[in-house]
C-alpha cells in the first residue's frame, strides 16, 4: 500500500487556527490459503486451496478551524469528506484426499454430510463497494489549570464496508 498527505497549517497561538489537507490511499491485499486438515483419518482428510484478492482506493479532503476565545478557553469545528472504492474477488476449492470421487461414489449421504458439517463447499465470489461520507466534529476546551483542561467534543467517523476473506 502507499498512502500520500498533502497539509497546511496556520501559525500557532492567533486567534484563529487553522488546518486544511487532502489524502489518497492506494492498497492492494492478497491471501493465498492452503490447509491439509484432519489429515490423520483419510476418509475424513480435507484439503482446500484458494486466493483472496482485495483493491481499495481512498481519497479525502479535511479542514479543521479553531478559535482561541481567551487564553484558557477554545472552540473547533472541523469537517471530513471521504470517498473509498474496494473490488474484491475470492475462489475456494475443497478436495478430499484418498480421491473424493471415491468417498462420494461409495457413500454420497456421508459426502454430503462432511461437506455441510465441515463448510466445504467450493465457492467464487466478487463484488466492489463505493462508499463516501461526511464526518464533522466539533470541539470545546477550557484550561482550568496550568496542569488541567476539560472538554467537551462532538464528532461523527465512519469507516468503509470490506469483504471477508474467510
Amino acid at each position: 500500500q502507499y498512502s500520500h498527505e498533502l497539509r497546511i497549517a496556520s501559525p500557532q497561538g492567533e486567534t484563529f487556527d487553522y488546518i486544511a489537507g487532502l489524502y489518497y490511499l492506494d492498497r492492494k491485499f492478497s491471501q493465498d490459503f492452503i490447509n491439509d486438515g484432519l489429515g490423520f483419518n483419510p476418509v475424513l482428510a480435507f484439503s482446500s486451496t484458494g486466493y483472496f484478492n482485495e483493491d481499495s482506493t481512498s481519497y479525502a479532503a479535511f479542514g479543521q478551524l479553531t478559535w482561541n476565545i481567551s487564553d484558557s478557553w477554545r472552540t473547533s469545528i472541523g469537517v471530513r469528506y471521504s470517498e473509498e472504492s474496494k473490488d474484491a474477488s475470492r475462489w475456494f476449492l475443497n478436495r478430499v484426499f484418498q480421491s473424493e470421487a471415491s468417498l462420494a461414489q461409495a457413500n454420497p449421504v456421508l459426502y454430503t454430510l462432511l461437506g455441510t458439517l465441515l463448510n466445504r463447499r467450493d465457492y467464487e465470489y466478487a463484488g466492489d463497494i463505493d462508499e463516501s461520507n461526511v464526518d464533522p466534529a466539533f470541539n470545546v476546551q477550557w484550561d482550568f489549570h496550568d496542569d488541567a483542561m476539560a472538554y467537551l467534543s462532538w464528532v461523527q467517523a465512519s469507516k468503509a464496508g470490506g469483504f471477508n476473506t474467510n
